[in-house]
């Protein structure tokens, strides 16, 4: 007796070189999505959980999520690239779409669940240096610095290599000045250009280094104390050695005991001569111009203890 299937036309044979319909995702794909969504899941809660470790308090859920974008938007590129260039070469240069849409996608999910266990690996470390981990996680916002930012529209912060130095812009006046970020928190800000360059007297005595030009001036203002930070900037061929020579001739003149410390692009100068001090830090970035910075009264006083952020 005849099947009722037997009027069903049989699958027609694939001729040489030609392949199968594949489905888009690749079931491999919607495995390995629902994998990296969890990783990503745990890396939320495992920096969460460190930071209320080291703080003992773990941030809103709006705070959480605001920096978990901020972190894996830019990762996202792991996700994306390895498509970007398996899928052309694949698909394009050999024929094979379905391996490439397959191959692509599934090595940029591997990509981005690595980035993720890569910033758990970070977040720990520092972590058991008693440092809050979500200060060193990349893109992400510095905890101790988002009310600055929210305070402060008109300036640009930019953390730089996961630690507190950072750099901050007028977002129309432009320009880069290097500051401790934690003089910027708690602090009122006013990045200005320098119009009025400070004279020797006004830094507590300290000589303008010949050449150099004010380029812009900080304001820190605390109910307790303000701080006015001065930044000049270094002709072009100024040698760092030259610095050097010319305060330590100051020193000497002065009868101040005094020295550079620091190495690479930061260098440091302190003074003293009885109950007086005088410091200035300086950046020779190489192929850069330099930069100086000194405050008003020429020495960094610290702020008022019951004043600390």
């Amino acid at each position: 007796m005849p099947d009722a299937n037997d009027d069903e036309e049989p699958a027609a044979r694939l001729a040489p070189g030609q392949q199968a319909t594949a489905p888009w995702p690749a079931p491999s794909t919607l495995k390995l999505a629902r994998r990296a969504a969890l990783v990503w899941l745990a890396l939320t809660l495992w920096l969460a959980g460190l930071q209320w470790l080291v703080l003992g308090a773990v941030p809103v859920p709006i705070d959480l999520l605001r920096r978990m974008g901020e972190l894996a938007l830019p990762s996202a590129m792991f996700l994306v690239a390895p498509s970007l260039v398996i899928v052309p070469v694949l698909g394009i240069w050999r024929g094979q779409w379905a391996r490439g849409l397959e191959y692509g996608p599934n090595i940029g999910l591997i990509a981005f669940m690595g980035t993720a266990l890569a910033w758990a690996g970070v977040g720990g470390v520092y972590a058991l240096g008693h440092t809050d981990p979500w200060e060193h996680m990349p893109w992400v916002t510095p905890p101790y610095l988002e009310a600055f930012i929210a305070a402060h529209p008109q300036i640009e912060v930019h953390k730089i290599n996961g630690v507190r130095d950072v750099l901050i812009s007028h977002r129309s006046d432009g320009g880069w000045m290097w500051v401790d970020g934690n003089l910027l928190a708690g602090s009122q800000a006013r990045l200005e250009r320098c119009t009025a360059p400070p004279t020797p007297a006004a830094l507590g005595g300290l000589p303008i280094y010949p050449g150099s030009t004010c380029q812009r001036v900080l304001t820190l203002t605390r109910p307790a104390a303000q701080r006015v930070i001065y930044q000049f900037e270094l002709a072009p061929e100024t040698e760092l050695k030259a610095i050097a020579s010319h305060y330590t001739e100051w020193a000497d003149a002065n009868q101040v005991q005094a020295g550079f410390s620091g190495g690479s692009s930061r260098y440091e100068f302190r003074g003293e001569k009885g109950a007086r001090e005088w410091n200035f830090w300086l950046t020779k970035p190489r192929g850069r111009p330099g930069s100086l910075y000194v405050e008003r009264g020429g020495r960094a006083l610290p702020w008022p203890e019951e004043d600390e952020p």
